[in-house]
């Protein structure tokens, strides 16, 4: 598939970086996730429809970006983003751009590290994004349509210190500690 555009106007730089089946490009949606979109308005009305609100700036990903290996769930590097956006059929969510700090002894890259997020008033997740602590919460709750990318943010460092207490009345520790112990995005704590 190729891009056409009126020959009044010049063809965006973006156009170059399209997968020549396809016709996909990646696409940044805000700071985090990537998205195999036809055009940047594309990218954001996927956006839209899984996040339920279009967070960021919308922006090709660079070719130098596009060539950069990557590093799967696992911890494994799984190809490049030039690599997996030519196995995309369809337009839809491509990868969540994690920062990561590598060992420069060659070993590989550790997880980024993970934050607390409120999602709605009571109900604290442990992720890596904003968009990734609505995720596990609409996972988790089973309520996919309950919140938004407006209900999200993240937990102040006053919050974390806050020492808990247990339904007992018995202290549990602090916020802080948990998201320590935490390995993995996930369920937090709960305030009613």
């Amino acid at each position: 598939m190729s891009h056409v555009f009126h020959p009044s106007q010049p063809t965006p730089e973006w156009v170059a970086q399209a997968n020549p089946v396809t016709g996909l490009i990646a696409f940044w949606v805000g700071e985090l996730n990537m998205y195999a979109a036809l055009s940047p308005e594309h990218a954001h009305a996927l956006a839209v429809e899984k996040f339920g609100d279009g967070e960021g700036v919308v922006t090709p990903v660079s070719a130098s970006r596009l060539d950069r290996p990557v590093v799967d769930k696992a911890g494994e590097f799984d190809g490049t983003l030039r690599e997996w956006l030519a196995l995309k059929t369809e337009a839809g969510w491509l990868a969540c751009g994690v920062w990561v700090e590598v060992d420069l002894l060659g070993d590989v890259p550790a997880a980024a590290p993970l934050r607390a997020y409120w999602v709605g008033d009571m109900d604290i997740y442990a992720a890596h994004s904003a968009e990734e602590a609505l995720e596990v919460c609409r996972k988790h709750s089973g309520m996919p349509d309950t919140y938004g990318m407006d209900d999200v943010d993240p937990v102040g460092d006053k919050m974390l210190a806050e020492p808990m207490v247990g339904e007992g009345g018995e202290p549990e520790g602090t916020l802080a500690d948990l998201l320590a112990e935490a390995k993995e995005p996930g369920y937090l704590a709960g305030y009613e």
